[in-house]
């Protein structure tokens, strides 16, 4: 596996831990039927989110117990392996599949319209309806459409100066009772640790922090920081196991966001993947938005060519004016993970950040921890959590009745043991004070009535 992955040069952060969501896996699954079987095949290891994992934040794990909410873990070289494998075993009579191939440029009609195909590294041109730019962080399409004339997409950024320390190992164990463990703390800037099994019986262990609060990329500091956090599953586990890869640090780039929708676009292209949105990938959700986008090409394209019926041109014609229904369409997409990856980072004071993006209002920040902290007590509310993170919900479950219900009752039992509570408890032999009464309804009313 590992002989494998450094073949991959060109791909950024190859070797660091990912975890394909199940939004994700539900969407490469329904695009290549039997990919997740296949993941298994190749020693991906399946895993319940709600009962095998350990998720520790706000000083306690959050509640477990059996979900629907499933995954399969493997490092990123069996993910991308396995989905090149699956589409080309397909044999497609339209796929033409070229290695070592490097596009250049768009070609265009003569009044700078229309992208008519793109330009090759040899010099061939190759023709298309309809052309799909894929090229990862780089911004290939902005500076292609630049030259020709066009304005640059408006982005937001959100750049938390994060970093993070990654290496495999092998750990006889794990993390003791759990198949994998992750541990958030705020204290400093968000920082924590995930500690994955992968195939061939290995743990990716990720390191991750921001702002003034980063991981050492030495074995002695890596411990120190693991050490460090609040909740010593991933450090015990560590105590025992065997680096089977050097410690390597990687800086993590700014999140961001293109508004393609909010610029004049020439016909016959389209963006997606990192040439539209890139996230913190220590929240794990690059790939499975990644998917989720492919889906939403999809079914876009599908309903273009259905429109047009069986004439050619017009087939042509919905191809090419794909773009401006499909870049706000998939920016809608791309709105959950865009809110849960950035909302801790646009808190911090010592955030950068640019374009029409700002820290979220306070009310905000209380209900989330509010929801987190039921979630630590409440199999059912972290559920549904743990459904949004997946990108299985869309952001309005937020404010699910099942979250708004968790917040006010974990509410109201906090309340129940604060001091003032108990000694009215003590003078009114159990009886509840008129004192106390307005202080827990305005408590429970203020979390739940957004």
């Amino acid at each position: 596996m590992l002989e494998g992955a450094k073949q991959h040069s060109g791909i950024a952060q190859y070797l660091q831990p990912h975890i394909l969501l199940a939004g994700g896996l539900q969407a490469i699954d329904g695009l290549l039927p039997g990919f997740h079987q296949e993941l298994v095949r190749r020693g991906g290891v399946e895993v319940d989110m709600l009962k095998d994992v350990r998720m520790f934040t706000l000083g306690a794990p959050l509640a477990h117990g059996e979900s629907s909410i499933k995954v399969v873990l493997a490092s990123r070289h069996v993910y991308q392996s396995t989905i090149q494998d699956e589409v080309l075993s397909r044999k497609a009579p339209w796929l033409d599949a070229r290695d070592s191939t490097r596009v250049t440029g768009l070609t265009w009609s003569d009044d700078k319209s229309c992208v008519t195909g793109v330009k090759l590294g040899n010099g061939e041109e190759l023709p298309a309806d309809l052309v799909i730019v894929a090229a990862g962080r780089t911004p290939r399409l902005p500076q292609w459409l630049k030259a020709a004339g066009y304005e640059e997409p408006p982005v937001c950024k959100v750049d938390p100066h994060a970093a993070y320390t990654a290496t495999f190992c092998r750990c006889e164990n794990g993390p003791q009772g759990w198949k994998s463990c992750s541990t958030f703390d705020r204290t400093g800037g968000l920082h924590g640790a995930h500690m994955v099994p992968i195939e061939q019986n290995l743990y990716q262990v990720n390191a991750f922090g921001s702002h003034d609060t980063v991981p050492p990329a030495d074995k002695e500091g890596f411990m120190a920081f693991l050490r460090e956090l609040p909740d010593q599953e991933i450090y015990e586990a560590m105590l025992k196991a065997e680096l089977v890869t050097p410690l390597k640090k990687y800086s993590v780039a700014p999140a961001f966001r293109r508004h393609w929708n909010k610029i004049p676009m020439p016909k016959g292209v389209v963006a997606i993947g990192d040439q539209v949105q890139g996230v913190n990938p220590i929240f794990g959700q690059g790939i499975a938005a990644a998917a989720q986008s492919v889906v939403t090409l999809n079914e876009s394209f599908s309903e273009a060519v259905a429109y047009a019926g069986d004439n050619q041109d017009a087939r042509r014609a919905a191809l090419h004016g794909l773009g401006p229904a499909f870049h706000k369409r998939l920016l809608e997409v791309l709105e959950l993970p865009w809110l849960s990856s950035t909302a801790e980072d646009r808190k911090h004071p010592s955030t950068k950040m640019e374009g029409e993006v700002s820290a979220p209002p306070g009310w905000l920040n209380a209900y989330m921890d509010a929801v987190t902290e039921a979630c630590q007590h409440d199999t059912k509310a972290n559920e549904v959590l743990l459904g949004l993170f997946h990108l299985l919900r869309p952001p309005t479950h937020f404010f699910h009745p099942r979250l708004l219900a968790g917040v006010a009752q974990h509410s109201l039992r906090k309340a129940s043991r604060s001091p003032s509570a108990l000694r009215s408890s003590g003078r009114t032999a159990g009886r509840t004070s008129a004192r106390a009464t307005p202080a827990l309804s305005a408590k429970g009313l203020s979390l739940v009535r957004f």
